[in-house]
């Protein structure tokens, strides 16, 4: 867990200028099963109408004893995926294929929404 933070969400600068957000902000990702939060990343190696959010986060749970992991939690790939959604040739989750909107987080003052626990 050394360096910066690996849990951001990467997407192109022409979105991210698009739709007036900024390297290092805090978005707000939305998908049909649930709302989550990271800070953004722009990067060149992102195809612009795509976005990725590194898998292997998500940790800081209750309940989990991973004292390292818990001390740098992050969000998961999973609380935006649908279990559903299957990939139709080899019958496993397809999770690439999520969509998703990506933009300002609620202020202070809207209602607070969390994803699945």
């Amino acid at each position: 867990m050394r360096g910066p933070d690996r849990c951001t969400l990467l997407m192109h600068p022409i979105d991210a200028a698009q739709r007036g957000l900024c390297n290092a902000q805090l978005v707000e990702i939305r998908s049909s099963r649930a709302v989550i939060q990271a800070p953004l990343e722009l990067s060149n190696n992102i195809m612009p109408g795509i976005v990725c959010l590194p898998h292997g986060f998500g940790h800081g749970r209750k309940g989990t004893a991973q004292t390292t992991a818990n001390a740098h939690p992050g969000v998961s790939l999973n609380d935006l995926t649908d279990e559903a959604n299957v990939d139709a040739l080899t019958g496993t989750a397809s999770f690439s294929a999520t969509s998703v909107w990506v933009g300002t987080t609620p202020t202070a003052t809207d209602p607070v929404r969390k994803s699945n626990p």
